[in-house]
Order: structure tokens, then C-alpha cells, then sequence
């Protein structure tokens, strides 16, 4: 008959308390890594889709100094700015005094 014994190498697995609380930090610190990872993802999925809605929606309003992304007029934000000339009408957007219009 053949015994084989195991000494630890370490006083961490060879004392229960001490185990205990490693494992009750390592439990801790991995909850604790999940929700910042939760709250990153929410967060960079809202700023993701503010970015798309402000480039995207021709007509989004900027809030108070919030510059956009292409071009400004009165006060709105919009993805192209074309010449027309003052004679000729803006069909989709805005048309500006000075011959633009704004889509």
C-alpha cells in the first residue's frame, strides 16, 4: 500500500480563514469589475447613439453649446450645405438669405 501526501506551498491554502477572505475579495473584486463593464457598455452604447442621431437627423436641434458635427443654421444642425443661388428654391431643408440651402 502507497500513501501519497501534498504538502501546501502556500499558508493561504493551509489556513480556512485566510482562504475565506481571499476568496471573499477575489468574489468582490470580479462583481465589482462586471458592473463597471455594465456601465461602460450603457454608456458608450448612449454616446454611440446620440453621435449617430446627431449626424444622421438633419433637422436635430443642438442644445446650448454643443457645436454639430457639419454644418449650423439657425440653430439647427444639418449634413449639407449647398449653393442654390437666391432664385432657387431649397425642396428638402432649409434655405438661408444668402442662397444656401441647408439639408
Amino acid at each position: 500500500m502507497h500513501v501519497c501526501t501534498v504538502v501546501a506551498n502556500t499558508k493561504a491554502v493551509s489556513e480556512p480563514p485566510r482562504a475565506r477572505k481571499l476568496g471573499h475579495a477575489s468574489i468582490g473584486l470580479s462583481l465589482s469589475g462586471i458592473f463597471i463593464s455594465v456601465i461602460i457598455a450603457v454608456v458608450v452604447v448612449f454616446l454611440i447613439t446620440i453621435s449617430r442621431r446627431h449626424a444622421d437627423n438633419s433637422d436635430y436641434v443642438r442644445p446650448s453649446g454643443v457645436s454639430c458635427t457639419f454644418h449650423s443654421y439657425n440653430g439647427s444642425c444639418y449634413k449639407f450645405k449647398t449653393q442654390v443661388g437666391s432664385s432657387e428654391s431649397c425642396d428638402s431643408g432649409a434655405k438661408s438669405s444668402d442662397g444656401f440651402c441647408y439639408s
